[in-house]
């Protein structure tokens, strides 16, 4: 939120200031930035029928993310470094393969042997043939476990209509406070695309309220449930409130210290010199 209450679109300013991977810097310095995202976050995943999915939420569409967006592009990938004839084009999409590979081994505990071969010069049939025989596995394990989280998902469901005295009430729950509009945002429902390259890795556009924040400073997309401090992760309504008093408070001291008026008397006293 920037400019007097009018609400900017982060991933509309200039593609030099702005990423999908995180919020920019102008947009941090904007109280209200943090104000809005607290308010719109808390209201989407704590609501009354949200809680109760949230968490089994987030791990089907992470896992759905990986399945139908990352390693589908990878595979695609592969192939056109093999029909590529253009070779900045084929090292563009070995770039891509090495740095979201490295994250999948990472998050997925799944070695692959021949990651030290993804260059070009040894990117032949036999590459290729190891390289899908590795991502075959990991849609395996990650299709296991989207069956698991689905079957946990059906099974909270099923107790809460138990809680509630059948499958209308829990509808009505869902009516009464689910925001579809709200929903459609924290879901990136109005971009036609579920990622975008951009420096040689695959960066989430979809579902930014389900998807964690790739740095572990504090920084993250807009929207992300959880901000991340080393390891240890800080709900987002948690952190912003926290920041929002942090920010009041450098305000309070450069009031009361006059930084202010004294950083624009020595700006004078330099242009005086000149």
């Amino acid at each position: 939120m920037l400019f007097s209450g009018v609400i900017v679109d982060f991933t509309k300013l200039h593609k030099d200031f702005t990423s999908y991977k995180y919020v920019p810097v102008i947009g941090d310095l904007m109280t209200s930035r943090w104000a809005y995202e607290a308010l719109s976050v808390a209201q989407f995943k704590n609501n009354e029928f949200e809680k109760h999915f949230f968490d089994t939420d987030m791990a089907k569409s992470q896992l759905s993310y990986k399945l139908s967006y990352q390693i589908t592009n990878l595979e695609e990938r592969a192939k056109k470094i093999s029909e590529e004839t253009d070779s900045l084009q084929q090292i563009r999409h070995i770039r891509v393969l090495r740095t979201e590979t490295q994250k999948l081994i990472n998050e997925s505990g799944l070695n692959y042997a021949d990651f030290d071969k993804l260059r070009l010069a040894d990117f032949d049939a036999a590459m290729l043939k190891s390289y899908q025989a590795y991502l075959y596995d990991l849609k395996k394990k990650y299709n296991a476990e989207l069956y698991e989280v689905r079957k946990k998902a059906d099974t909270q469901f099923n107790e809460l209509m138990t809680e509630l005295g059948g499958k209308e009430a829990v509808f009505e729950l869902q009516r009464k406070y689910n925001n579809k509009q709200l929903a459609d945002i924290m879901k990136n429902k109005n971009e036609m695309d579920g990622m975008e390259e951009k420096n040689g890795e695959l960066i989430q556009i979809v579902d930014p309220i389900y998807k964690l924040p790739a740095t572990n400073n504090g920084r993250a997309h807009f929207y992300a449930p959880v901000k991340k401090i080393g390891n240890m992760q800080v709900d987002t309504v948690v952190y912003d409130v926290i920041f929002i008093w942090f920010t009041i408070f450098i305000t309070y001291l450069f009031l009361h210290f006059n930084v202010f008026r004294k950083a624009i008397e020595l700006s004078g006293k330099l242009k005086r010199k000149r």
